[in-house]
């Protein structure tokens, strides 16, 4: 296949990312007063992380429609991870 073909799909993934468009999670990432939330599309992230498939497999509730994680993580590290999965 073309690489034209690889770029079209990573641009669409990024604009995925970008626009927030369709997404069905709220993470939030950090700590008491250095939390951020994360708007991010399920999908994604299961097919990107074992970890995530293996969270969202665990019966998680939703709440007013949206998947919702609470991770202890740095949420510029969190943030350069999602950016890794998106782009990929």
């Amino acid at each position: 296949m073309s690489i034209n073909f690889y770029k079209e799909i990573i641009d669409n993934y990024k604009n995925l990312y970008e626009t927030k468009e369709g997404y069905d999670t709220k993470i939030y990432a950090g700590e008491k007063q250095n939390i951020k939330e994360f708007h991010v599309h399920s999908f994604i992230l299961k097919t990107q992380s074992k970890f995530f498939k293996s969270a969202f497999t665990e019966e998680i509730q939703k709440k007013d429609g949206y998947f919702i994680l609470n991770l202890n993580y740095s949420p510029k590290i969190f943030e350069i991870l999602l950016r890794y999965f998106f782009f990929l």
